[in-house]
This record gives C-alpha cells, structure tokens and sequence, in this order.
C-alpha cells in the first residue's frame, strides 16, 4: 500500500492529504485483514494477470485483484473504495461495475489458466469504507446469466470490430 501511494501519489486528486490517505488507507487494510480476510477463502491467486482471445481474433485482458477457488466456485474478488450507497447504481445490470463483473467472468471462462467446466464463475464487490455498515465493509456477489454474459461478449466484439474499422461515431452508446 505504501509503496503504490508513494508512486501515484501525483495522481491522487482529493480534499485529503497524501500523509492523511496513509493513515486512512492503513486503517481500512487493518479492519479487513482482522474481519474479512480470516473468513474468507483461503486458496486465492492475488493481483492476478489475465489475457485470453474471445473467438480467436478478440484479444482482452485484465488485473484481478483476487481469485478465490471454492469448491465447485471461481471467485472474482475486486476491492473497492467509498460505500455502496455512492456505488449502487453502478452494481445494476448494464452499468459499470456489473458490466466490469461481466468482463471479468468471461476473462476467467476465456483464460487457458482455468478450468471452469462444472464451476460457477461469480464476482464480490467488496468495498473497503462503508460507513454505513457496522464492519465498515460492505460485500455484494454479482451472479451473472449465460444469456447477460452473451450480451457483453457481443459488446467487446461490436466495439473491437468498430476501432478495427476505425468507425467511431457510435460512442458507447450513453448520452
């Protein structure tokens, strides 16, 4: 933690001080090794690099904070800052951090560093400052469909093909 703050911190941009950040950021990381990490999964890759090619000809690839392995579960944990109360919105289907479960589930499906044959693949949103919560942690799984999972394959594949045509005039599609 220290390490990456002193890296970015040029790029932080807030109301709170890079000395203060670190007394913060600390306190956060000692409530969730003391009340989350214990109970969670304990066979995990951490920080884990992925690339795959989705139909052969769509690269994609990502950074996974971690990767749980429970049983007959692949877990997808991202960490996340703030409360779920400014983030809600973001966790319902077709917005960000939905869409990012998504892309994150095909990543691991698409790796040849997995076998998910018989496996369900699920995404934790785990955020890190919920204030409004008595374990000042928040945790949110994100089960997707066969059928949602097509729709964002079908997005990375319309959206590869239009920068391959050099075609943007279409935009993301939001106002």
């Amino acid at each position: 933690f220290d390490d990456s703050l002193s890296r970015h911190v040029q790029e932080i941009i807030d109301t709170m001080g890079a000395k203060e950040l670190k007394v913060r950021g600390h306190k956060l990381l000692e409530n969730l090794f003391e009340s989350y990490i214990p109970n969670s999964c304990k066979e995990v890759k951490l920080e884990k690099r992925l690339s795959a090619t989705l139909d052969g000809k769509y690269p994609i690839n990502g950074i996974l904070d971690k990767i749980e392995f429970d049983d007959d579960v692949i877990r997808i944990v991202d960490y996340k800052t703030g409360s779920t109360e400014n983030a809600a919105n973001e966790l319902e289907k077709g917005n960000d951090y939905w869409r990012q479960a998504a892309y994150y589930n095909i990543l691991i499906q698409e790796s040849s560093d997995f076998d998910t044959k018989g496996k369900s693949v699920e995404t934790r949103y785990v955020f890190v400052d919920d204030e409004n919560v008595d374990a000042r942690y928040s945790m949110h799984d994100i089960k997707l469909s066969e059928q949602e999972i097509e729709e964002v394959k079908t997005q990375i594949r319309n959206t590869l093909e239009s920068i391959r045509a050099a075609n943007f005039s279409d935009g993301c599609g939001r106002e």
